[in-house]
């Protein structure tokens, strides 16, 4: 029996076995710029699971947003790489892990901390309603429990 494939690269990127996050259509991965050599975040999609209208619509709406967001609490698109088997989106990569992972590696995080986090998530937010005329907001909520 043949050895499942494993994808390694996509363009100019070379993946690393690191997921960072994982969805219905998606998974996020650290991938590295052959030339920069800088790491990034690539959420990569399979062109073949995506088989209703709707949602390959909805990819293309996300990049084109993410494409006229540039604030220091918004996560920035770099690339778009689309090609028959995958469509990817090259953004911001951040090594801190997320909120979540603060919060189950540290435990519970001092009022004076959580205010300035919450200040960070309210102005990428507000900047984001004020960019985009019309935001269908998702909030995808995975419990940290």
């Amino acid at each position: 029996m043949e050895a499942p494939r494993r994808l390694v690269s996509i363009g100019n990127y070379i993946l690393s076995s690191l997921t960072i996050g994982e969805g219905s259509f998606s998974k996020v991965k650290v991938a590295r710029h052959k030339v920069l050599d800088k790491n990034v975040a690539m959420k990569i999609i399979k062109s073949s699971s995506i088989t209703d209208d709707y949602i390959s619509k909805n990819l293309e709406r996300e990049a084109k947003i993410l494409s006229r967001l540039h604030h220091t609490n918004v996560v920035r698109l770099f690339e778009v790489c689309k090609c028959e088997e995958f469509y990817c989106l090259v953004m911001e990569y951040f090594p801190g892990g997320s909120l979540c992972d603060l919060v189950q590696t540290r435990g519970r995080v001092r009022e004076e901390q959580a205010r300035l986090y919450f200040q960070q998530l309210a102005r990428g937010l507000s900047y984001i309603h004020s960019k985009v005329k019309y935001v269908k907001t998702i909030l995808i909520y995975k419990s940290c429990m």
